[in-house]
């Protein structure tokens, strides 16, 4: 898996050298998220040629990828401003998937047969498969106990984030204690 990201990672920045893309927050927040998308077809692919030892799955990443690129073509419809600011995030992200599925398609097969995986269920000692149980059972419980207390960590979610207290106004007529205390100059002049 490594050297199959290491691959599409090394073709994709070629193809952007090439092209001449320019390295800024969009392209690199482009190539953030092609990255999970790349994991995705290198893992099923991966899974699919142990299982299977075919590679028949490639239409099925081809289809998810193009559905992805043509999703993002949008961006060529967008008005000259927005264009310019998403354009290489557009083409870092095609650049990196279409080498996910060259990677996946040609390379990964060919590593796969120098690197043997064999996996066995019995290679699991118990006191693995004790901590498995264990640590599934102790996220049932967290599971269970949020379910529990929603209320509780919704609150404890928007104290966590903040609370918009720079949308309240400035004076409120007829609350004296409000416009002592949030509305008075000394919170005003600090918040």
């Amino acid at each position: 898996m490594l050297i199959s990201l290491i691959v599409i990672l090394g073709i994709a920045a070629f193809a952007a050298y090439l092209l001449k893309v320019e390295l800024h927050l969009y392209s690199l927040a482009g190539l953030t998220l092609a990255f999970g998308m790349v994991i995705d077809n290198t893992l099923v692919m991966s899974e699919h040629l142990l299982q299977n030892r075919n590679k028949k799955v490639i239409i099925a990443l081809l289809s998810s990828t193009l559905t992805t690129l043509g999703a993002l073509a949008i961006v060529y419809a967008l008005g000259e401003g927005v264009r310019l600011l998403l354009i290489d995030f557009v083409q870092v992200m095609s650049f990196s998937l279409l080498a996910s599925l060259v990677v996946s398609y040609w390379f990964l097969p060919a590593i796969m047969v120098y690197m043997p995986y064999q996996h066995s269920d019995s290679a699991l000692s118990m006191r693995v498969k004790r901590r498995i149980v264990v640590s599934l059972d102790t996220y049932r419980k967290l599971i269970i106990f949020t379910q529990k207390t929603g209320r509780l960590w919704l609150f404890v979610s928007i104290l966590g984030f903040g609370l918009p207290v720079f949308l309240l106004p400035a004076k409120v007529e007829g609350w004296r204690f409000y416009n002592q205390t949030i509305g008075s100059e000394q919170y005003q002049k600090v918040y």
